[in-house]
């Protein structure tokens, strides 16, 4: 699933989820073109593409999702994240808030593919492992523990 980051000091965070068509007039901080994330997250909010009527915010482009991170700690806008990504930081508390965003929350599909010849299948299965715990939501934001 999607999720908001916001600066701690943004008035979202006084909100348990964050409405995707708010997204519309603030600044938001995407990946530049080219990156899956970034196409996913504009096909989650078609109202974010850019010459797009109802377009009326000002888009900032990264090349990295930590370089966004850092952009949003900073307070230059707020950004989507995966929830895989959203607790891969090393900020101190108040400093960054998340919010899921209001269902139906946009998810991206993760996939992994392998040769049939691989010679570690032991390996590809903890991957997988991996892969989903990480996309099971777990509670973020102020309620969590």
């Amino acid at each position: 699933p999607f999720y908001v980051l916001m600066p701690a000091d943004h008035p979202w965070t006084r909100k348990e989820t964050i409405d995707s068509g708010l997204l519309n007039d603030k600044s938001l901080l995407l990946l530049g073109e080219g990156h899956c994330f970034r196409d996913q997250v504009l096909e989650a909010c078609p109202t974010l593409t850019k010459g797009s009527e109802s377009a009326k915010h000002t888009t900032v482009e990264s090349s990295s999702l930590e370089t966004i991170r850092h952009m949003v700690a900073s307070g230059l806008g707020v950004s989507i994240l995966p929830l895989s990504a959203v607790d891969s930081h090393h900020y101190a508390p108040g400093v960054i808030e998340v919010r899921p965003l209001t269902p139906p929350t946009p998810f991206r599909t993760v996939a992994i593919a392998w040769r049939a010849s691989f010679p570690r299948p032991k390996a590809i299965e903890i991957l997988a492992d991996s892969i989903r715990l990480c996309s099971v939501a777990k509670p973020v934001g102020r309620d969590a523990p």
